[in-house]
């Protein structure tokens, strides 16, 4: 399917005086990996440039705080169907885009194909669009989960003017679920989505169940689903196909 067109972007201005202009994907690496543990970082990424992760996601930890700024179209994280694209985990660690578009990541025999956030972190989306990603499990006993996102242990997430599309959770190994084909939100997870596409989610189940193309929300998790849409979902599995569009446990 074709990917819809991200929300409408404001006019290019030039980036705020805090924020460092990366122009490479090794520069943008790099200001990730040098930044010292709770240090607040803020990055500026030019209208119209692609950032390839070349089969590594970027990484946000030990309490950092980043920011990852755009302006006009925005640019774009590609994935190239080789890694997640972030992976943000502990306590105080926080990632946050502004017109940043994530493409082609990949979780394999993993979860979160786009971004995983665990421990207790924070992710923060505005105008973002995730396309193209995928949770996909050839193991026993191994699901996939979330997509474009999965959000788990008291972590949050806020997603807002976005677009989430074609993103996918798939298994194909015995005793393994499909769940969260978009989205999938476990141990007292937060999601929150305001002026939200999710469109063509879905997920597949070779040999077991799936459930919830567009989101599952389990393990006490909660989502809130304001001035949002879902325009397309599908599931199905060998044995039983769950909530086609959602599902909570």
């Amino acid at each position: 399917p074709v990917t819809p067109a991200p929300p409408p972007a404001p006019p290019n201005i030039p980036a705020p005086m805090e924020f460092a202009t990366v122009d490479t994907s090794a520069q943008l690496r790099r200001a990730l990996t040098s930044a010292a543990p709770g240090e607040i970082v803020k990055l500026y990424l030019p209208p119209g440039r692609t950032y390839e992760l070349s089969g590594e996601e970027l990484r946000v930890d030990s309490s950092r705080d980043v920011s990852l700024f755009s302006t006009g179209d925005g640019a774009t994280i590609d994935a190239m169907g080789q890694s997640r694209a972030f992976l943000v985990r502990h306590a105080g660690s926080a990632l946050r885009l502004r017109h940043i578009h994530i493409q082609r990541g990949i979780a394999r025999n993993a979860v979160g194909g786009a971004i995983l956030a665990e421990e207790n972190s924070t992710i923060e989306l505005t105008g973002c669009t995730i396309a193209h990603c995928a949770s996909i499990s050839w193991a026993n006993n191994r699901e996939a989960c979330g997509g474009a996102l999965f959000v788990s242990g008291y972590s949050n997430a806020s997603l807002t003017d976005c677009v989430l599309h074609n993103a996918t959770a798939r298994t194909y190994g015995p005793d393994a679920m499909a769940l969260g084909g978009t989205v999938l939100g476990r141990d007292h997870a937060l999601v929150t989505m305001a002026n939200v596409t999710i469109s063509h989610g879905s997920v597949h189940s070779e040999l077991n169940r799936a459930a919830g193309a567009a989101w599952v929300m389990e393990g006490f998790s909660t989502i809130v689903f304001t001035d949002s849409r879902i325009t397309y979902a599908n599931a199905w599995a060998r044995l039983s196909a769950l909530g086609g569009a959602t599902a909570h446990y």
